[in-house]
């Protein structure tokens, strides 16, 4: 005769013990296919060795890739088997990095901004007042004002061209001197 103890402790097995049981048994089976993929692998290369010339290092990425896909694939299935569906883990992952994306994006084109501003200040290749063309756009201007996102040219017919200081390091500008170096504005 079964006590009520045993049939909780059963069930309580059944549910919890269960899913802790496959999953070793799960992460057992890709454990040993793991391996088996890496004799295969050795075997196959060394039978393909005179034909094709793969070195040890690009072996080496073969079974890391190898190892990383079967472990994935593990972990999927130990996530199916707690009851995590794939399709849900997937897209909390995809707007996870989309955030991040994002994010990153755009503190990258502040720091650059500003890193550009800091050897603008420190390097002087122009200064204000001196005539700035940016090539292949053919923007140009004087340089008006100079702050840490963006420089400032202002253009003959009284329009301003505002243009990121980044720009400066990734594009060919041509400068031709202003005013002398009395701060950079030419006497009237």
């Amino acid at each position: 005769m079964k006590s009520p103890t045993w049939e909780q402790t059963l069930t309580w097995f059944q549910h919890i013990d269960a899913r802790i049981f496959v999953s070793a048994l799960v992460l057992l089976l890709f454990w040993l296919a793991a391996r088996i993929g890496r004799r295969a692998l050795r075997a196959g290369l060394s039978h393909l060795g005179p034909h094709i010339q793969i070195g040890e290092e690009r072996r080496r990425v073969l079974q890391k890739i190898i190892d990383a896909t079967l472990w994935l694939l593990a972990l999927l299935v130990i996530l199916g088997v707690w009851g995590i569906q794939a399709n849900v883990l997937w897209a909390g992952l995809a707007s996870v990095l989309a955030v991040a994306g994002v994010g990153l994006i755009a503190t990258w084109a502040m720091v650059s901004n500003w890193t550009a501003w800091m050897l603008i200040v420190l390097t002087r290749p122009f200064r204000p007042g001196d005539e700035v063309q940016i090539l292949p756009e053919n923007l140009s201007g004087r340089v008006a004002r100079q702050g840490l996102m963006f420089t400032e040219l202002d253009q003959d017919d009284g329009g301003c061209v505002v243009v990121p200081n980044n720009f400066f390091f990734q594009r060919i500008y041509v400068r031709r001197a202003g005013a002398p170096e009395s701060g950079g504005r030419q006497a009237a």
